[in-house]
């Protein structure tokens, strides 16, 4: 799987990968003001993130934008996780062109450790640690329901450095 998203690349082997995004039963639904992150992704077998990347996110001076960022930030998780559960018993339909792994499925059906991560692109550093900390403050209900361990916030750079993304040129 290669995704292409906000100057970077994620990837990922197909049968550990779920392009959500992409997929017809979001692409039916997102009209009806549904959300979703890019991808899902199974990673180190027990452990499935929810990726989200964006190019930029509003300044910490900019607090009512990044409440609004927030927001529609943690929506989009909150949806995403529901959707793959709804695919997974049978309430939304499968995808052929963009079907979730099956590695990714088995994980996702037996009790995975579930992080939201949001990849800024370009984002000084020094910001990841408050917008992860508003983040899971406003999905403090959807980590508990869920049992998800936390909302990781990272620069393009970092996610480079741990191979997560490959940053394009500008």
């Amino acid at each position: 799987m290669l995704i292409d998203e906000s100057g970077m690349t994620i990837t990922c082997p197909d049968e550990d990968g779920f392009y959500l995004e992409s997929c017809s039963a979001y692409q039916k639904i997102c009209n009806h003001n549904v959300a979703a992150v890019e991808c899902v992704i199974r990673w180190k077998k027990e452990r499935v993130f929810f990726i989200e990347a964006k190019t930029t996110a509003p300044d910490k001076d900019s607090q009512e934008k990044l409440n609004d960022y927030v927001k529609r930030i943690a929506a989009k998780y909150e949806n995403s996780i529901a959707m793959c559960y709804a695919m997974l018993h049978g309430i939304l339909s499968f995808d052929s062109k963009y079907p979730i792994g099956n590695r990714l499925k088995e994980c996702l059906l037996n009790n995975p450790k579930i992080r939201f991560m949001l990849i800024v692109r370009n984002i000084d550093e020094v910001n990841c640690p408050l917008l992860a900390y508003m983040l899971n403050k406003e999905l403090r209900p959807t980590l508990k329901i869920w049992g998800a361990e936390a909302v990781i916030v990272k620069s393009g750079v970092q996610a480079a450095k741990k191979n997560i993304v490959q940053l394009n040129p500008a």
